[in-house]
C-alpha cells in the first residue's frame, strides 16, 4: 500500500510513471525507486549476471557436465524467480544439465520438473536445527555433494 502511494506521489508531482513497468517491484521496490527518481533502465539480472562473468568465453574454451546453482529454499516461491529459470535456460541454450544445490527442498516431483533442472540436492540434516545446519552449510554442502555423484 505504501509503495502505491509513493507511485501516485510521483507520478503527480514527478510526472514519472513506472511503477507498472515489469521489474519494478524487485528488490522490494528498489528498482521502482532507482527508475523513477534516477532514470535507471531495467535490465535482465540474468544476463548482467553471465555478462560480467564472461561465461559466453568460458562455454567456447571449456566444457562443461554440468551447471550447479543454489538457492537457500526451493519452495511455491522458486517456481516464479527469474534467475533459476535464467540457468536452467542458459543450461538448455548449451546442452548442459543443471542441478541445483539447497538448503531445504519443499518441493514435489512435479513441480521441479517445471523448473527444468536435472536434480536439486538437499544439504540440510532434517533432524536438525535451522542453527545447526547453517552453522554447517560447507561441510553439509560437500557431504550432500560427495554423496550425489557417487551415486
Amino acid at each position: 500500500m505504501g509503495l502505491r502511494h509513493l507511485s501516485q506521489i510521483v507520478k503527480e508531482q514527478l510526472k514519472v510513471d513506472c511503477a507498472e513497468y515489469p521489474g519494478s517491484g524487485a528488490a522490494g521496490g528498489a528498482a521502482y525507486g532507482l527508475k523513477a527518481f534516477l532514470g535507471a533502465d531495467y535490465i535482465s539480472g540474468i544476463d548482467f549476471i553471465l555478462k560480467i562473468s564472461k561465461v559466453d568465453g568460458m562455454m567456447e574454451t571449456q566444457n562443461f557436465d554440468y551447471i550447479i546453482t543454489g538457492e537457500g529454499k526451493f519452495d511455491e516461491q522458486t517456481l516464479n524467480g527469474k534467475l533459476i529459470k535464467g540457468v536452467t535456460d542458459f543450461g538448455k541454450t548449451q546442452g548442459i544439465p543443471v542441478i541445483a544445490v539447497c538448503g531445504k527442498l519443499d518441493l514435489d516431483e512435479k513441480n521441479l520438473e517445471k523448473i527444468g533442472l536435472e536434480a536439486i540436492v538437499e544439504v540440510r540434516e532434517a533432524d536438525k536445527s535451522l542453527k545447526y545446519n547453517m552453522e554447517h552449510a560447507p561441510e553439509l554442502v560437500e557431504k550432500a555433494i560427495k554423496a550425489f555423484f557417487s551415486k
